[in-house]
């Protein structure tokens, strides 16, 4: 957070496109701490049977919420680098928080517990850092497989909100700034939304299994919760992309904006405790690996989702994101039908070279 802050500052003094370029990317790097070390410590203080509703608040977007209504109107009246004035501030008063109310939460080891269990964050291990012992997970079936699907399907909100942008500011809407800031509400509560009643819905699936009397639940039966979401989220698109071209009403393009993203979230919020239960010991790494698997793929997406929608049009370029959104959940029934036999064989043979 004292990087986030330091290069926050920085950015204020930023004269060309390359520093604020720069500097933004150490920004990002210092508050991307709070995303893994926060969901180890969710891991820590809460049970599988809990843990699902615990992400899901965890990924509650309060700021985001002020943040987009006032980013437009800070520009428009204000100008940029008052956004980064704002946001300066606001390390300050997280780091303040942080030091006041958040205390060390990790438990000792169990050095003769050498074997995983669903039902236990304890993980056998040597005091010793490896910090590209992470990357071993990329050959671990469950957790690729999850994570991939989360982050295209996470990644096409920012193809969206380059879209939206750029539609609304011109078409027969032309948005002002300040005015396309407001519009951002939608996503923002779908995001919220979403968080909150995916992560809870995860845990009502694993709970409902334990009422049916299965003695051994396994941590698959989390991803039936991303079902409403994986459904939701390429039907949104599609239908949004279609009706942007014929200038369609603005409210109902919201309407549609919202459970894109409120559907994207479900799915979030369902799969990421599902990786944190996959990954005993290992939570605050599968969940660091999954988030930079995510925002690379965004990032990649990114530069190409402009120029793609200039050369297919809106209306297919939606139907390509329907696409990307819908063909990745067999990835999905692959996890849920063989997730357990993957889990056992890929802990049995690197219970030790994780660490």
């Amino acid at each position: 957070m004292i990087l986030f802050i330091i290069s926050t500052i920085l950015c204020t003094l930023a004269n060309r496109i390359w520093q604020l370029l720069i500097l933004c990317a150490i920004q990002a790097c210092g508050s991307s701490s709070s995303v893994s070390i926060s969901a180890g410590i969710i891991s820590d203080i809460y049970s599988p049977k809990d843990r699902g509703f615990a992400f899901g608040i965890f990924s509650l977007a309060p700021a985001t919420l002020t943040g987009t209504a006032a980013g437009g109107f800070i520009i428009q009246y204000l100008n940029w680098r008052w956004l980064f004035y704002y946001l300066a501030t606001y390390g300050g008063i997280i780091i303040l928080l942080i030091l006041c109310f958040v205390p060390e939460t990790s438990s000792s080891v169990n050095q003769q517990n050498k074997t995983p269990k669903f039902n236990s964050n304890v993980f056998s291990t040597k005091s010793r850092f490896n910090p590209f012992a992470t990357l071993k997970l990329l050959g671990y079936p469950n957790f690729v497989l999850t994570a991939i699907y989360m982050s295209i399907v996470v990644s096409m909100i920012t193809l969206q909100n380059i879209s939206v942008s750029r539609n609304l500011s011109t078409r027969s809407y032309h948005l002002l700034p300040s005015s396309i800031g407001l519009l951002f509400i939608a996503p923002t509560l779908g995001c919220s939304l979403g968080s909150a009643i995916g992560g809870k819905y995860s845990d009502f699936v694993l709970q409902k299994a334990r009422k049916n009397g299965v003695e051994i639940i396994c941590p698959e039966v989390r991803i039936k919760s991303a079902t409403p979401g994986a459904l939701m989220v390429p039907c949104s698109y599609l239908i949004f992309g279609w009706l942007l071209i014929i200038n369609f009403n603005i409210y109902v393009l919201m309407i549609l904006w919202f459970f894109a993203v409120f559907g994207s979230y479900i799915i979030y919020s369902s799969l990421s405790p599902y990786l944190i239960d996959v990954c005993p010991g290992l939570s605050a790494s599968a969940i660091a690996l999954s988030y930079c698997m995510r925002l690379i793929t965004a990032g990649v997406i990114s530069i190409f989702g402009s120029l793609m929608e200039d050369f297919l049009g809106t209306g297919w370029y939606y139907t390509l994101i329907f696409v990307m959104c819908f063909l990745p959940t067999f990835f999905l029934v692959l996890v849920y039908f063989n997730g357990n036999r993957w889990k056992e064989n890929f802990f049995k043979r690197n219970s030790y070279a994780l660490h």
